[in-house]
C-alpha cells in the first residue's frame, strides 16, 4: 500500500459500473505527474471535481498498459486549486501517461470517425499533426466530458488532454 497525493484534473470518467458507483480520474502532483485513480467498486464517498486536491491510500497497479492507483480510501485535503498549464507535446508516449499535455496543429485522419453525442461510452478519432506526420494519435472522446457532445472542430486544431494508455 502507499498514499499519493495531487490535484484533479478532468472528471469522473467510470461515474457507474454495473449500476454501482464506481471512478477513473487522474491525479497530477505538483510536478507535473499523474496517475489514474480506479475504482469499480465504490467511490470511497468522493466527489470527483476537478482541481480538488485528494490523498488516495491504496495498491499500485495497472490496466492495460496504464498505471494506476486502485483506493482504499480518498480523502479531499482542499478545493479549487490551480491547475498547471499543459506541457507541448508532439506525440502521445508512454512518457505522456497522465500527464497534462497539449499536442497543436492536428488533422483528421477521417473527419467522419467525430460522431457527436453517438457511442454507449464515447468515440476514438485518429489524428496527425503537423508538427510529426509520422505518428497517427488516437484521441478518445469519452461520453463523460463536454466534447462528447461537441461539434467537429475545424482543423487544424490543438488538443489538450491527459495522455492515456490502453494497450
Amino acid at each position: 500500500h502507499c498514499e499519493l497525493e495531487g490535484t484533479v484534473y478532468g472528471v469522473n470518467l467510470r461515474p457507474i459500473n454495473n449500476n454501482v458507483s464506481a471512478l477513473l480520474f487522474t491525479i497530477i502532483d505538483d510536478s507535473g505527474n499523474g496517475i489514474a485513480v480506479s475504482s469499480l467498486n465504490g467511490n470511497f464517498g468522493y466527489t470527483v471535481t476537478e482541481k480538488d486536491r485528494v490523498k488516495v491510500r491504496g495498491t499500485i497497479g495497472q490496466f492495460s498498459g496504464q498505471t494506476e492507483i486502485i483506493p482504499d480510501f480518498i480523502t479531499l485535503v482542499s478545493a479549487n486549486n490551480t491547475l498547471l498549464a499543459p506541457t507541448p507535446a508532439t506525440a502521445a508516449a508512454e512518457a505522456t501517461e497522465s500527464k497534462l499535455i497539449k499536442i497543436s496543429n492536428l488533422h483528421f485522419v477521417d473527419a467522419a470517425e467525430w460522431t457527436t453525442g453517438v457511442g454507449a461510452s464515447g468515440f476514438n478519432v485518429r489524428a496527425v499533426s503537423d508538427n510529426n506526420l509520422n505518428d497517427t494519435i488516437q484521441i478518445r472522446i469519452d461520453r463523460d466530458v463536454e466534447t462528447y457532445n461537441a461539434p467537429v472542430p475545424a482543423q487544424p486544431f490543438d488538443l489538450t488532454g491527459i495522455g492515456g494508455q490502453f494497450d
